[in-house]
């Protein structure tokens, strides 16, 4: 193959997306971005592969796609923390008050280590029944866009705890805020961080009215996930080396950034 080419699809865009993740576009884009490093082609097709079909690949070929060529070097730049998450400006029931960014986080499976390694109970997820990485990811409430990723965490980690340690906060004015669910309520970040109201059973009428306005805001990252999760690494038991998960889920959130540029989720 010659390297030095885009490389071109013979069947269709359908099912080139469905065996390796994303268009031909952003897999010659992607190529034009690694070139540089090395990566090779038929490298990057087997790559892509693997980050789909995770959960059906034999072992040597996860070594084959994970091993030597995946370094951080060559992700690095691929990361998805912009401060351009702004021009995603969205009016709020509050006045002067603007939402930005509907904020979550997602757990990626992991073997559970040995049980009397202290990972063990540091990596178990109760909420998930599972042992697993978590990331943070700030999603755009305009374009459904990933502009921030904080992670990995241990599985066991609050998301309170996480967003506190991911310093998404402190990039904030007075008049910007997050939309995000119950798990993320507290006095300490009071105005930043917008949640619906706990449903008592006698909520009023507007506070019902502010529940479907956070509900139908907030949905853009649950909707981001569904999309990330079409790549099985992420979504079914890691079996690679663990220091590589962040290069792999950085990836991942990359492709379905450009997955979204293609088709919006809204």
């Amino acid at each position: 193959m010659n390297y030095s080419e885009k490389f071109i699809y013979k069947d269709s865009e359908v099912h080139f997306r469905s065996d390796y993740g994303c268009s031909p576009e952003t897999a010659n884009i992607l190529f034009e971005m690694l070139s540089p490093h090395g990566v090779k082609m038929d490298w990057l097709l087997w790559m892509l592969q693997d980050l789909v079909c995770f959960e059906k690949i034999e072992q040597p070929n996860i070594k084959r796609s994970f091993g030597k060529q995946f370094s951080i070097d060559k992700f690095k730049h691929l990361s998805s923390n912009s401060r351009r998450f702004k021009k995603n400006k969205t009016e709020t029931l509050n006045d002067n008050v603007y939402a930005y960014l509907a904020l979550d986080t997602t757990l990626c499976p992991v073997p559970a280590p040995d049980y009397h390694d202290p990972d063990n109970k540091l990596l178990y997820s109760k909420k998930h029944a599972t042992h697993g990485f978590k990331y943070e990811v700030a999603i755009g409430l305009q374009d459904g866009l990933a502009y921030r990723v904080y992670g990995p965490c241990m599985g066991s980690k609050h998301d309170y705890s996480i967003l506190a340690d991911s310093g998404i906060i402190e990039e904030l004015e007075d008049t910007e805020a997050i939309i995000a669910d119950l798990g993320y309520v507290g006095e300490e970040y009071n105005g930043y961080i917008l949640t619906s109201c706990k449903d008592t059973g006698d909520l009023s009428k507007e506070e019902k009215l502010w529940n479907l306005y956070i509900c139908s805001n907030r949905a853009i990252v649950e909707n981001f996930f569904s999309r990330l999760k079409i790549f099985k690494i992420v979504s079914q038991t890691f079996r690679a080396d663990f220091e590589k998960h962040i290069q792999v889920f950085s990836i991942c959130v990359w492709l379905t950034n450009r997955n979204i540029s293609e088709s919006p989720l809204r």
